[in-house]
């Protein structure tokens, strides 16, 4: 659950090298959320392959199946409280600490 902060990192050690000013803005007006997906994928089956071959035309001897259920947790960081506006969407929930 820490994505947002190791981007946060990677961005500012290379905008450091770019411009110290251009760092200096990143750190002052561009947050980095925290995330986490969860996402259930059960081990695949002989007929999933049929299924997926079958269907698709697809031969893959190992395609990952998920189950329906998923869940996209988002640190609600965001400037002036801008946020995308994905809270209709299924399984997105935003809230104040991923961790």
């Amino acid at each position: 659950p820490t994505n947002g902060a190791t981007t946060k990192k990677a961005v500012l050690a290379f905008a450091s090298a770019v411009s110290s000013e251009l760092a200096a803005y990143i750190t002052s007006s561009v947050p980095f959320p925290n995330s986490m997906v969860d996402r259930i994928t059960p081990v695949t089956t002989p007929q999933n392959i049929s299924e997926i071959e079958s269907r698709h035309g697809i031969k893959d001897a190992w395609p990952v199946i998920c189950e329906p259920f998923l869940q996209w947790v988002i640190e609600d960081n965001f400037v002036n409280g801008c946020r995308p506006d994905w809270s209709s969407l299924p399984g997105v929930e935003f809230t104040k600490d991923v961790e």
